[in-house]
């Protein structure tokens, strides 16, 4: 009888102890939480990376490293490092993405089917962290083919496509960039007015685009819709109204027209 006394005794120390020390992890992860939270709406970069890690890491601790909360919670910390700009092939943030993306997406699928919207945003963290040209584009479609039901949200995913292949991969995967350009150009003139920043970046793009390829007359075209849209629209000064400006000062020099070129010369001093 002592015995058993003495062992049930010893059981609820046990429990009492593990109870205690998983409310001081569900305390400590909920402050870290709400403080990754709070430097998020402050814009505090840099302390929104080192919150969004401690959080990932108590996460797992606290629901397992194969939760749907430490899947989330990788998402989380993924999408606070910032994108790769200059350096992507050598980029650390670049690396780390694809590291937590990849973690996600395998809990994801066990969690989701291979037709649930979930997916999108761990099939686009992975398209644009991947150092591979082909599973980037991969990505992409596979991200695309979910949102069929969502045409704005389609639309934007073929921009995003074209955006990052034709700046990380142009060199493979020029055409494909070119055919999400214009597809998502199409589709946004069907849903949205001239006057949105959806329809002036879809434009800049494609001019781009066209420039790359020695298509001076298109890009010409596209860069004056840009500058026409700022005149009759926007009342604000905009860096891709200035952007056009440049653009179209170096295309017209190129063309031969200097006095179309001066006029955007004046525009850009007047801005």
């Amino acid at each position: 009888m002592k015995q058993k006394l003495a062992l049930l005794f010893a059981l609820g120390l046990t429990t009492s102890y593990s109870f205690a020390e998983e409310t001081d992890l569900k305390s400590k992860f909920t402050t870290v939480y709400q403080q990754f939270q709070q430097a998020q709406n402050e814009k505090n970069s840099e302390l929104t990376i080192e919150l969004a890690k401690q959080a990932l890491t108590l996460g797992k601790e606290l629901y397992g490293e194969k939760s749907i909360n430490a899947a989330n919670l990788a998402i989380s910390y993924a999408l606070a490092l910032p994108d790769a700009q200059r350096d992507f092939l050598n980029d650390n943030s670049r690396a780390l993405k694809f590291e937590l993306y990849t973690a996600a997406k395998a809990i994801y699928e066990k969690h989701y089917s291979d037709k649930d919207i979930e997916l999108i945003e761990v099939f686009i963290g992975l398209a644009k962290s991947t150092l591979s040209a082909n599973e980037s584009a991969h990505y992409f479609e596979q991200a695309i083919e979910l949102s069929e039901a969502k045409p704005t949200l389609q639309a934007d995913l073929h921009y995003q496509a074209a955006t990052h292949l034709f700046n990380h991969f142009s060199d493979k995967k020029y055409r494909v960039a070119k055919k999400h350009a214009s597809i998502a150009d199409k589709m946004l003139r069907e849903l949205l007015p001239e006057n949105t920043m959806e329809r002036v970046k879809s434009n800049f793009l494609l001019a781009s685009i066209a420039k790359g390829s020695n298509k001076n007359s298109e890009a010409i075209e596209r860069l004056n819709e840009i500058v026409t849209v700022f005149d009759n629209n926007l009342e604000f000064d905009h860096p891709y109204e200035l952007a056009a400006h440049s653009r179209l000062v170096e295309l017209y020099e190129n063309a031969g027209k200097s006095d179309e070129a001066t006029k955007h010369c004046i525009a850009i001093a007047k801005m």
